[in-house]
């Protein structure tokens, strides 16, 4: 048996789980390929199939996506396998979690069967929601693919408090059917305490928000008192 193990990632994270999985297959006496999805031209000469992606904004890599519908229906006597990779907290090692829409549409239009959630990791070249301090500013940078900034992010300050709200708002046409998705997502940051509010800024650029916060110069605690001799 031949298996195809594709898999979508920016950061490089869901591609080493992806090897992983080819590990164990080979270690069964399977023979493997794993291919980034994008790369995937042909699935005739595979018996099966493991599909990956890493999660952004509570949806699949637009590779994935891509992956699902140029190959819908092509496995439909062949098993396949689905695996997301993307949450950096414990929820994915305390239970199932439910697979997004994006995974649904995979289980239904490959199909598949089966779908599993892997904790993700965040690499030295990710760009997840990530927040440091450098020259005098506070930089915090949220992957998030395929938005329209102007249209589909919000950004606001309150008390001290950062919030990023983004929307996903796809639209997927097939053979007889027409379907419209819709994911949110949403972080608040706690600034530092010298944070210039009045003064940040926020950048959009190849699916990446970086937004940079000017430090001030920590100032002292309480307020010093003069004392007068008379």
């Amino acid at each position: 048996m031949t298996v195809l193990v594709a898999y979508g990632t920016t950061g490089g994270g869901t591609g080493e789980i992806a090897e992983w999985v080819a590990e164990q297959q080979r270690a069964a006496g399977l023979t493997v390929r794993v291919m980034p999805a994008a790369e995937v031209t042909d699935v005739s000469d595979y018996d099966a199939l493991v599909l990956g992606s890493a999660l952004y904004g509570y949806g699949w890599h637009l590779d994935v996506r891509r992956f699902v519908h140029r190959f819908a229906g092509r496995f439909a006597d062949r098993p396949v396998w689905l695996f997301s990779s993307g949450p950096l907290d414990g929820s994915a090692d305390a239970g199932p979690l439910p697979p997004v829409p994006h995974a649904y549409t995979a289980l239904r239009d490959l199909p598949a069967r089966e779908h599993v959630t892997f904790g993700g990791r965040m690499t030295d070249e990710a760009h997840g929601w990530l927040g440091q301090v450098a020259n005098q500013e506070y930089i915090l940078r949220a992957e998030l693919p395929g938005l329209d900034p102007e249209k589909d992010v919000q950004i606001s300050t309150l008390h001290g408090v950062l919030t990023v709200k983004a929307e996903r708002r796809e639209e997927e046409t097939a053979r007889h059917r027409t379907e419209f998705r819709y994911g949110s997502v949403q972080r608040s940051v706690r600034l530092p305490g010298n944070a210039d509010e009045s003064a940040i800024k926020a950048t959009y650029r190849k699916g990446i928000l970086e937004i940079t916060v000017p430090l001030t110069e920590p100032q002292p605690a309480g307020k010093q008192i003069a004392i007068s001799v008379e």
